[in-house]
């Protein structure tokens, strides 16, 4: 046994030179990648052996890439004050991380040598011919997705959506494909549908997703995280929300300077990675745990087919919380790992949620206490929802969101439900209370016939989730899901439903997300209600009702999701990808980045006289500067002011306002250019890059 462990120490030691080398050379693409591999699983490797926990494949990958990014953000948060209290000014900057990694694998690697005994290895089976399809799946993403970028053309992305459904046809029925084939086969779809987004442009997609790179570069630039400067340096109570993520500071500074990788890319590419490993493997180990494989397989492919992923992978916060959202479920689910050694997971996985998005951590504080006093009421003795468990979790959430961040994510919360009381008393019966989202789901509001066709199949998947939950709760079986994972499913419904009632909550907490994190447990539903519901029509086998339920729902919902039958049908469109080139510049400021704008504002942020006061419009102001410009929100002014240009001010055209006359407004409703246009006259002129312009104010009044 201590044989078997002196070669993993040597292997260890070999592979940490290994990547001293490669980070101290800088080898281009090939230390991203080894890097990204060391960071993302090594610790988490070592967490596993240590822990002695015996894992299946998938388990592994999972929970080692959980643990891993647990400790880097826990790391670097220990690094950040400690180092500081012994005087390093600048203790994320590369050489301090490369020391303490170091540090920290010996460590590492001596008590894994003391335990004597090595986890679970992966090995790599034999692919066949079928499952190389999939493989190449991400390659042809990226493909047509530059190409959409570059020339609008989007053929290659038609025949990337055309492969998935077919291939995924075949996965489902082909019965020599082996069920091992189906991790491999949802990772490529998942890496492929994300980086379809991801690579239309050469930078940030998205809105929120400037706020948390405008704190991520605000981290980095100093080689330390700064929360007790918040307030003086934003000025603004939702950039203190996001400067309190570890998540968008902390860890994204850890990977740009240990991978020498531009944020955006970090942003762009390695977060969705990580996060499609947990929406593709780690959703199908905690299914197939609770339903089987072949159900695993197409609750997972129904999870991840859903438009409002797309949201997700825009917003880096909440993608790395739910990461532990999922490992937190499968967690309460799973009765097979020891108690002592599920407490410490638990507490890692809980603490790695809360410093990484705000609202996630009050939702799952939510279904933990709501799970533990239904089981109360009901006298159940489950093992895994317990009080000590709550109160753990809500320790861990009071202490760091009052104390360390001086309270903005609480004070967030505290706001939301001031202001859903508030609406309850006055706009109960009020249905525009609920939101537009909400509107638009209960169908109160018009669209087009092809968009009405493809909400009846979102609508079958809600109907049959209700149907296959009803049906369970009736006739469930000993065997089958666990009651933990139903009390989540359930409170999960019970959340859903509240979207409704309650006025302004949907609004307050963004219906979209609430609904897709909801998912996580009830996708599994949707096939189980489906395969009843076909079952009862047909009175044929189960075998052929799912036939029936993917030919008929799940393909269909995955071709009305990802915009492809609006775009054959030249119906309004949805998809940004499929449909870029025939989309309304002006109505996707929210989503792509005008390279003249991404320009000007770089400019501004090197020329522009310190320090600086800008006016632009909302897209300009909240948007662009936030993260190629890094100017402090207190130094940004909307064309609200416009009357009151200060002296040594500068005010930013961006390509809305510049080609498209198109101004918004801070409440993103567009305002009278011609107003705005007359303040321009008499002003300098000082850039201009053929769809962006800057002018300086001069010196009167």
């Amino acid at each position: 046994m201590k044989g078997k462990s002196s070669n993993f120490f040597i292997k260890i030691i070999i592979i940490q030179l290994f990547v001293d080398v490669i980070i101290l050379l800088d080898i281009p693409v090939f230390r991203q990648i080894v890097v990204f591999f060391y960071l993302s699983f090594l610790p988490g490797i070592f967490l596993l052996k240590i822990l002695k926990l015996k894992l299946d494949k998938i388990e592994t990958i999972t929970f080692s890439m959980g643990l891993s990014i647990a400790f880097l953000m826990i790391a670097g948060l220990l690094i950040n004050e400690l180092y500081s209290l012994i005087g390093i000014s600048e203790p994320l900057s590369m050489l301090s991380l490369l020391v303490t990694m170091n540090s920290a694998m010996c460590v590492f690697s001596v008590a894994c040598y003391f335990k004597g005994e090595q986890t679970t290895s992966i090995k790599t089976e034999h692919l066949s011919p079928s499952v190389l399809l999939f493989i190449f799946l991400p390659f042809l993403s990226i493909f047509g997705a530059s190409l959409v970028g570059n020339s609008g053309n989007n053929s290659l992305l038609m025949l990337l959506i055309i492969l998935i459904a077919g291939l995924f046809v075949f996965s489902a029925h082909y019965r020599s494909l082996h069920p091992k084939f189906y991790p491999l086969i949802l990772l490529s779809i998942t890496i492929a549908l994300f980086f379809h987004l991801q690579f239309i442009s050469p930078y940030l997609i998205g809105g929120d997703i400037h706020a948390e790179y405008y704190v991520f570069q605000f981290t980095e630039t100093n080689s330390r995280w700064i929360p007790e400067y918040s307030w003086e340096y934003f000025r603004s109570f939702s950039f203190q929300k996001v400067n309190a993520m570890l998540s968008v500071t902390i860890l994204p500074t850890i990977y740009s300077q240990l991978l020498n990788l531009d944020g955006v890319y970090i942003f762009k590419i390695v977060f969705p990675s990580i996060f499609s490993v947990f929406i593709s493997l780690g959703l199908y180990q905690l299914y197939r745990k609770q339903i089987g494989e072949k159900f695993a397989f197409l609750s997972t492919f129904f999870f991840i087919s859903n438009f409002m992923i797309y949201e997700i992978i825009t917003l880096n916060k909440q993608m790395i919380a739910e990461v532990f959202l999922i490992l937190l479920i499968y967690l309460i689910s799973e009765d097979q790992i020891g108690s002592l050694k599920k407490l410490f997971l638990f507490t890692v996985f809980s603490t790695a949620l809360v410093v990484s998005h705000y609202a996630t951590s009050y939702l799952f504080l939510f279904i933990i206490f709501l799970g533990w006093f239904f089981s109360y009421l009901k006298k159940y003795k489950f093992k895994n929802l317990k009080l000590t468990w709550a109160v753990l979790f809500f320790v861990i959430t009071f202490s760091w969101y009052v104390y360390v961040s001086s309270s903005t994510p609480f004070v967030a919360v505290v706001n939301v439900g001031n202001n859903v009381l508030n609406s309850i008393i006055n706009d109960f019966f009020n249905p525009a209370a609920r939101g537009r989202v909400v509107a638009t789901e209960l169908g109160a509001t018009a669209v087009s016939f092809g968009h009405t066709i493809g909400r009846l199949f979102y609508y079958a998947t809600q109907f049959f989730i209700v149907v296959g939950f009803s049906n369970f709760i009736i006739k469930r079986k000993k065997k089958e899901i666990s009651q933990e994972y139903l009390i989540i499913s359930l409170i999960s419904l019970f959340i859903l439903i509240l979207c409704i009632a309650l006025p302004r909550f949907a609004g307050s907490l963004n219906v979209t997300r609430i609904y897709h994190v909801a998912l996580i447990s009830l996708s599994p539903f949707c096939i189980l209600g489906g395969e009843t519901v076909f079952r009862y029509l047909t009175r044929l086998k189960s075998s052929f009702c799912i036939s029936f339920l993917v030919l008929i729902i799940l393909i269909p919902y995955f071709l009305y999701n990802q915009g492809f039958i609006y775009e054959v049908t030249g119906d309004i469109p949805s998809s940004i990808p499929l449909s870029l080139y025939r989309m309304d510049k002006g109505a996707l400021w929210e989503w792509i980045d005008y390279e003249q704008d991404v320009f000007s504002c770089i400019w501004l942020s090197q020329n522009g006289k310190i320090p600086l006061k800008v006016y632009g419009d909302f897209d300009i102001i909240a948007v662009d500067l936030d993260s190629y410009g890094s100017i402090p929100p207190q130094s940004r002014y909307p064309f609200s002011n416009i009357k009151k240009i200060q002296n040594d001010s500068y005010i930013v055209m961006g390509y809305l306002s510049a080609a498209k006359k198109i101004i918004l407004g801070t409440q993103r409703e567009r305002l009278n250019d011609t107003e705005i246009f007359s303040a321009l006259n008499n002003r300098n002129k000082i850039y201009s890059n053929g769809g962006s312009e800057i002018y300086q104010s001069d010196s009167r009044p």
